[in-house]
């Protein structure tokens, strides 16, 4: 997907929020809120909001000196959430579908977000989550008949992680899928790098991933997935893996138009914004809402 206009203010205001978090003084702040907006003027919007978010962000880091800026807002997420795990865990085990469930769970705590919305309480965010998921979804967005038949077919799978906090139901969902399919040989590729407040290969989790299956670093510091920029071992688990589960808006945004036809790549997805709306109604289906919980194959 393309950076629209409309995208560039969301960008500019993420920056000015990254360096709120940083608490630094007025001097020191309006500096580097000023270096970043000299560097916005460089890119070109055929690139993708996460390509340009990713490469301000590292911008970011340089200027001030900090090499993880949501460190103790990630860390904070994944406690948070995991402290409530087993809210989760009776949903799931006490309903009729616990795949269809785990998958709505992982979707929709894809709505602990800093990134979108950096003055979301969590708790917040727990008790609306809760409130969804026995919520009807938009059937256009949401191909779980599909999904389960390639998942049925398959025998690897490369899951795409996303956000902090909402790890721990990826974590969730990923050992759902385990138990109901145990032949499925399951890799998970993290950013290697801290990104907002994104998973990295250097963040100490809560949960084991590796009880899951291989844990590797995709290459990308970027709040997506840009195929060029990750590494050489993420792009063979990527190309021979039976199905790809993409999660996060941010992979949706850099992965969307630059794909194979067909591969099997399954894009999980809260829509938190109008522009995205569009893009899929432009692009993929006529029929899609802001805060639709989105099951999309490629």
């Amino acid at each position: 997907m393309k950076t629209y206009l409309d995208c560039l203010p969301c960008i500019i205001k993420l920056i000015f929020e990254t360096i709120k978090i940083l608490n630094l003084n007025d001097e020191d702040a309006k500096k580097i809120f000023y270096e970043i907006l000299e560097e916005i003027k460089k890119f070109d919007l055929k690139l993708s909001p996460p390509e340009i978010t990713g490469e301000l962000f590292q911008k970011l880091k340089i200027f001030s000196k900090a090499s993880d800026p949501f460190y103790k807002i990630k860390n904070f997420s994944n406690d948070l959430i995991y402290k409530n795990k087993n809210l989760f865990l009776e949903k799931i085990n006490n309903s009729r579908d616990k795949l269809l469930t785990a998958l709505k769970i992982s979707i929709l705590g894809n709505i602990i977000d800093y990134g979108v919305n950096p003055n979301l309480i969590i708790e917040d965010e727990i008790n609306k989550l809760f409130t969804k998921i026995d919520e009807n979804t938009n059937k256009e967005v949401f191909e779980y008949d599909l999904f389960l038949k390639d998942l049925k077919n398959s025998k690897s799978l490369l899951f795409l992680t996303d956000n902090a906090g909402e790890i721990i139901l990826d974590y969730i969902l990923l050992k759902t899928i385990k138990n109901l399919y145990p032949k499925i040989k399951i890799f998970l590729a993290l950013k290697s790098t801290p990104i907002l407040n994104d998973v990295s290969i250097i963040d100490k989790l809560p949960v084991n991933l590796g009880e899951l299956g291989e844990v590797f670093e995709s290459g990308s510091i970027y709040p997506g997935t840009i195929l060029d920029k990750t590494q050489e071992k993420f792009l063979e688990y990527f190309n021979k893996s039976d199905i790809v589960i993409s999660k996060g808006q941010g992979n949706f945004e850099s992965l969307s138009k630059d794909y194979k036809k067909n591969r099997k790549i399954y894009f999980l997805f809260l829509i938190k914004c109008r522009i995205i709306v569009n893009d899929i109604k432009n692009n993929f289906f006529k029929n899609s809402n802001i805060y639709d919980i989105v099951l999309m194959k490629n």
